[in-house]
């Protein structure tokens, strides 16, 4: 595979058909060519601390960004670590700091890490409106791939943590024990030189079915991908 997609999520994952493809795919990851979108599901009740805890974007009045530190450590606690018995929270994670800051957030741990162990990472997002009365969809976007940086911006900068994700603070599991992020396209610029690419640089996946739950009428454009 060309990127990697955690293991409870769903949506996009693209494989190359040769070591070429991969090399010049990989190439513009690097250089933060590719646009990433995606799709997540979080309580509504939580939209005013994430619309408190973002900027708008300088781009369009629609669109906000979440912006942290990204600290990697391993993690057999947090914030909501173990809850009802649950122990899908061990294992690595992240840690989101204000990156204008020096200090942990009070919903970090208090291991210090080193400067170059940590990086920038920043998502834009803003709502779509066609959905159930007690949730609200996002749609999020970046040109990064960082472990965990979504789910982790949400929950620790934006303190909107996606349903189900119970190591970002997410109170109950979803039926099926999935997070509900899904990796809903992603797009190349017009650098990337591939045969056969030439007219098709953006790739969909349509939300699981699932989702119809969330989704007002179910709105064909979402469910099915376009």
């Amino acid at each position: 595979p060309l990127h990697r997609l955690d293991q409870p999520c769903t949506g996009l994952l693209l494989f190359a058909k040769n070591s070429k493809a991969a090399s010049r795919i990989t190439k513009e990851w690097k250089l933060k060519r590719v646009q990433k979108t995606y799709l997540c599901a979080i309580e509504r009740r939580h939209l005013d601390a994430l619309q408190q805890n973002s900027a708008k974007s300088l781009l369009s009045n629609k669109w906000s960004q979440l912006t942290g530190r990204m600290l990697k450590r391993r993690q057999t606690n947090n914030y909501n670590s173990f809850k009802k018995g649950h122990t899908s929270t061990t294992g690595w994670s992240v840690s989101m700091i204000p990156h204008t800051l020096s200090s942990p957030s009070p919903v970090t741990v208090t291991t210090t890490v080193a400067e170059d162990e940590s990086r920038i990472c920043q998502i834009s997002f803003q709502q779509i409106t066609n959905t159930a009365p007690d949730v609200a969809l996002l749609e999020v976007r970046t040109s990064e791939g960082a472990r965990h940086m979504v789910r982790s911006l949400l929950a620790q900068i934006g303190r909107a943590p996606i349903l189900g994700d119970l190591r970002y603070g997410s109170q109950e599991p979803l039926p099926d024990r999935s997070i509900a992020l899904h990796a809903r396209g992603i797009t190349f610029g017009p650098t990337l030189k591939l045969a056969g690419l030439e007219d098709m640089k953006t790739f969909i996946a349509p939300v699981p079915v699932l989702w119809k739950r969330w989704i007002k009428n179910h709105d064909n454009e979402l469910l099915i991908g376009r």
